[in-house]
């Protein structure tokens, strides 16, 4: 949990974590749709979704430096 609060990157969520009564709980914003029903729609445009897709996958290269 410490290396997840840790984790710094501009395309990763800020995680809080905590301990009330005997229970760890993880905390992040809300994302308030999915990126795949948006697509489905078709209101991204192929360019600015593989710019996401950049993104995420930078974060996640992020992630797994830290063996996230």
């Amino acid at each position: 949990i410490r290396l997840m609060q840790a984790a710094r990157h501009p395309n990763v969520v800020p995680c809080i974590a905590g301990w009330k009564a005997n229970h760890w709980f993880i905390a992040m914003d809300l994302a308030r749709c999915d990126l795949t029903a948006v697509y489905a729609r078709q209101e991204i445009p192929e360019g600015i979704l593989a710019r996401i897709y950049h993104d995420m996958c930078s974060a996640l290269s992020f992630l797994h430096s830290f063996a996230i």
